[in-house]
Formats: structure tokens, C-alpha cells, sequence
């Protein structure tokens, strides 16, 4: 029989009490993935990105101090004489217009004060940053299932390790128990072929099982940067039934995946104002400091000019660009109503994967007891002479797909609850307690 990969998918409902097991508590993992992942570190670096950008925005709208100096070498220096002036009692004094060596410094100081444009860039900053916070939080959600995921598979690669150990032990208790029957004259030469082969069989499962569980620990450890433990927990459910699906429906509204595309349309929203405010005329103060040696008739080597600009600038490219964010929104508010209705699928496609699950997990767990008493039965009229090695080879494999089966059905199911409290916005570690506790 071919050991099936089942550990697609993991679970929440796990009995953790037991202090015999090494392997660190779920919530453990989660809160090193949340930290150190690859996923978690490129959304807080993303966060931080869109907060400067942000920063930025707002400071188009702040005064701008400018310093400027400059040395000029002038071939043709130029100077006046200014005569003496009896009345005043002034003498006469030479004044220099353009030095040879001329030396220049000013200060600037730009003072916006009415620019539409730019307060509705600053107000589409801001919705981008909300979004890009909003998409930090779904990608801890989406860490939690990851997580989730690699955490129970490491726990049924543990459970099918375990079920592959007992086929081995029976399959060479079987053998030993053909070996002597045929001393005995009592079985052929076919069924201790056939018993040998069962073992080298259940060899190879252990073989796939051991490659399962060390693949497994190997993906918790490069999602979490933790080494797992040795050892793990009992994998079970008590196949309870889930709350109706529009409980879990009425929790989309507030998912951070939702809340985001609602942010995101909000900042097309902005661009379009900004877009209309580059239409409309800006006003500007500005206030300059020279300092020179070409002091002029002035005869002031530190002077300065203040005024206030209004600029109005009116053409074809900035209505066009006017009318392309327009559409932009319209996308956007697309997306908005595609990411509510998204949302709402993924919790029904989960609520009802539950549902089918529990049916068959509840089915798994009775395979498992017709299949073991069958071997038992086997085995029992074998050993009285009633039935052929090969029905009791037959129903061991019986009994050890029925195994594999219920631990595919149990780590579905568990990943099946965990994957709808995800999807209605309930974070892994508040979902563990909760289950736990019940």
C-alpha cells in the first residue's frame, strides 16, 4: 500500500495537557513566526516605508529653509563715484556694483500657504499607510494558518511514524509466529515468503514516515526560526459542530484584508482631490536674506525681499491625469466589493469543509475499529488453523491504511477549524485558548 502524503493541511484541536511530550506549545511557534519569518519581517519593513512616505507628504506643506552661497570671478569689476554732498556733510565715497571677486549668501524661506494638490496627496498617504497596516495584520492571519499548518503536520508525521512502528511490530510477530507454524507443518513455504515480504513492506512505510516527519520539522523550523522538539501530543477532535455560517460571515466586515481594500479605495478617492486641487491656483509666501559684497548704490551688504506668489497653471495633461484617477477610484472600489465578497466565500467554503470533514472523521474512526477487529480475527483464526496468511496480510493492511486514513481526516478537520476562525479574522493564539478551554 502506498503511504498517502497527508499532511496538506493541520489542526487546532489538540490535547496539550500532557507533560511527557517535548515539543514546544503551539502559541511558541506563532509568536517566533510573527517576529523573525521572512513574511512578518517584509510587512514591518512595508509598514515603515508607507509611515515615511506619509512624513514626507507632510512635509511638502511645511516652510522650506533654503542656504545658498556663490564666489564669482567678474573680468570687468565695476564701481562709481559719488560725490561729496556739502548739505548733508557726506563725503565722497567710491561704491562697488560689481566686484572682481564677488561673494554671495542668501537664505530662503518658503512659506506654502494655500496648495489644494498637495494636502490631498498628504490625505492619500495616509490611506496608503492605514492599508499597507491593515495588510500587516492579514499577514499575521495568514502566518497563524502557515504556522498552523507545519505545527500539526509535525504532530501527524509523529502520529503515522507511530502507526507505521506498530504495522512493523505486528508484521514481525506475524513472521515469527508463520516461521514456527511451518516448523510445525503447518504452513507452507508461500506463507512465510508472503510474511516476509510483509515485513520488508512495513519497512519501507517506516522508511517514507521517517523522511515525512523529518521534511515536516524541517519547514516549522524555516517558517518560525525554532527547532522543534522531540516528541509531540496526541492529535485528536471531538468532532463538535461549528456555529451557523453567517456567525462567521458577519466578522468579515471588520477582516484587516477588507479593511484594507476600503483604505485603499479611500486613497484613490484622495488622488482624484489632489488631482482636482492642481487645477485650482496655489499661494506661496517667501522671504530671502542676501549677504554681498556687491552692495550697489544701496551701499547694503545685507539686504532682504519678501513677497507672496499665486500661481495658477491650467493644461490638457493635468485634466487627462484628472480623469484617469477618476477610473483608478472606480477600480478601486471594485476591488473593495470583490475583497467583501472574497471574504464571505472563504469562510463559507471553510465553514462547509468543516461540516464535510466532521463526517468524515466521525466515518474514519469507525473504519478503524472494523479494521483492527478484523485483524484481531485474522490473526486469531490463523492461529487455529481457520483462515490464510493471506487474509490475515489483507487485513493487517486493512487495518493500517484505516489508521492513515483517520490521521488524514483528523489533521483535515483540526486545519478545516483553524482555516475558519482565520478566515473570520480570529488570530491563531486566541483560537488555541479558546478551543482549548472548551
Amino acid at each position: 500500500m502506498r503511504i498517502p502524503v497527508i499532511f496538506r493541511s493541520a489542526g487546532l484541536l489538540l490535547l496539550f495537557a500532557s507533560a511527557a511530550h517535548a515539543l514546544q506549545p503551539l502559541e511558541h511557534f506563532v509568536d517566533a513566526a510573527r517576529k523573525s519569518s521572512f513574511d512578518a519581517r517584509e510587512a514591518t519593513a512595508t509598514e515603515r516605508q508607507h509611515a515615511e512616505e506619509t512624513t514626507r507628504a507632510w512635509s511638502a506643506l511645511i516652510p522650506t529653509l533654503t542656504t545658498r552661497a556663490a564666489y564669482t570671478r567678474n573680468q570687468y569689476p565695476a564701481s562709481s563715484l559719488v560725490p561729496a554732498n556739502p548739505s548733508t556733510g557726506a563725503a565722497a565715497r567710491t561704491i562697488t556694483i560689481i566686484p572682481e571677486d564677488q561673494f554671495d549668501a542668501f537664505l530662503v524661506l518658503d512659506v506654502p500657504l494655500v496648495d489644494l494638490s498637495k494636502w490631498g496627496l498628504v490625505s492619500a498617504a495616509k490611506h496608503a499607510e492605514a492599508a499597507t497596516v491593515k495588510r500587516g495584520v492579514q499577514t499575521g492571519l495568514e502566518l497563524d494558518k502557515q504556522v498552523a499548518r507545519a505545527y500539526f503536520s509535525v504532530i501527524g508525521g509523529e502520529a503515522l511514524l507511530q502507526a507505521t512502528d506498530k504495522s512493523l511490530r505486528v508484521a514481525l510477530q506475524n513472521h515469527e509466529l508463520v516461521v514456527n507454524r511451518q516448523s510445525a507443518g503447518l504452513a507452507t513455504d508461500l506463507d512465510v515468503r508472503r510474511a516476509s515480504a510483509e515485513v520488508e513492506r512495513a519497512k519501507q512505510q517506516a522508511a517514507d514516515a521517517k523522511y515525512i516527519l523529518v521534511v515536516t520539522r524541517r519547514n516549522l523550523e524555516t517558517l518560525t526560526t525554532v527547532t522543534p522538539a522531540e516528541g509531540a501530543p496526541s492529535l485528536s477532535d471531538d468532532l463538535h459542530a461549528e456555529a451557523p455560517v453567517r456567525a462567521f460571515e458577519e466578522k468579515t466586515t471588520s477582516l484587516p484584508s477588507v479593511l484594507a481594500a476600503e483604505s485603499d479605495e479611500k486613497g484613490a478617492h484622495a488622488n482624484v482631490n489632489a488631482a482636482w486641487g492642481a487645477l485650482a491656483p496655489s499661494l506661496a509666501a517667501n522671504f530671502t536674506e542676501r549677504f554681498t559684497n556687491a552692495t550697489g548704490f544701496a551701499g547694503q551688504s545685507q539686504v532682504y525681499a519678501a513677497g507672496v506668489t499665486a500661481t495658477w497653471r491650467l493644461d490638457a495633461g493635468a485634466w487627462a491625469g484628472v480623469k484617469s484617477l477618476e477610473a483608478a477610484e472606480t477600480a478601486a472600489s471594485v476591488r473593495r466589493e470583490r475583497a467583501m465578497r472574497a471574504a464571505k466565500d472563504q469562510v463559507f467554503q471553510a465553514w462547509a469543509q468543516v461540516e464535510s470533514l466532521t463526517a468524515k472523521a466521525r466515518a474514519s474512526r469507525s473504519q478503524v475499529d472494523a479494521t483492527d477487529e478484523a485483524a484481531r480475527l485474522a490473526h486469531e483464526r490463523y492461529t487455529q488453523g481457520r483462515a490464510t496468511q493471506l487474509e490475515v496480510v489483507q487485513a493487517d493492511r486493512d487495518a493500517f491504511d484505516a489508521t492513515v486514513s483517520r490521521i488524514q481526516a483528523d489533521a483535515d478537520l483540526a486545519y478545516a477549524r483553524v482555516w475558519l476562525r482565520s478566515a473570520s479574522g480570529e488570530t491563531l493564539a486566541a483560537t488555541s485558548t479558546k478551543e482549548t478551554n472548551r
